[in-house]
């Protein structure tokens, strides 16, 4: 993402959230709603100054640009998801590792692959693995 943060940037103001327990984030102490990851974002974004904008969310963090922008429908000029982590032809926790094992060993760069499992086994695997079945209860499957 900071490739992609250096190369937006060249063209307009741009602005990178790392949520709470990804990137550099501590883990929170309990469990967060999307409701509550929207409101942090929303937050973030308010805090930086950012207006009426383009809002992208990357893997999970998709979810979490989709409820912002359900939450405040007028304040996105546009909505760019990028590799979303759940979908309805992968409902099990199983079928979205699978997947995503496959996608590391065939699509994504060992410094990507890094940084995603160092992300895991930071969060631990309760919290990783309890993350999609969250998102899935909480947005209806989106």
């Amino acid at each position: 993402m900071h490739r992609l943060h250096r190369l937006l940037a060249e063209t307009a103001d741009t602005y990178s959230v790392d949520l709470p327990g990804f990137g550099s984030t501590p883990k929170p102490d309990r469990r967060l709603s999307m409701a509550d990851y929207a409101g942090f974002l929303r937050a973030a974004l308010e805090q930086a100054g950012a207006g009426s904008c383009v809002l992208i969310g990357h893997s999970m963090g998709t979810q979490f640009a989709v409820e912002v922008a359900r939450q405040q429908p007028g304040r996105f000029t546009q909505l760019v998801l990028m590799g979303p982590v759940v979908d309805s032809r992968r409902r099990t926790v199983a079928r979205q590792a699978f997947d995503l094992t496959v996608d590391c060993l065939l699509f994504e760069s060992p410094t990507s692959n890094l940084l995603v499992v160092t992300d895991y086994f930071r969060c631990g695997p309760r919290w990783s693995h309890r993350r999609p079945q969250a998102h899935r209860r909480d947005s209806g499957g989106v």
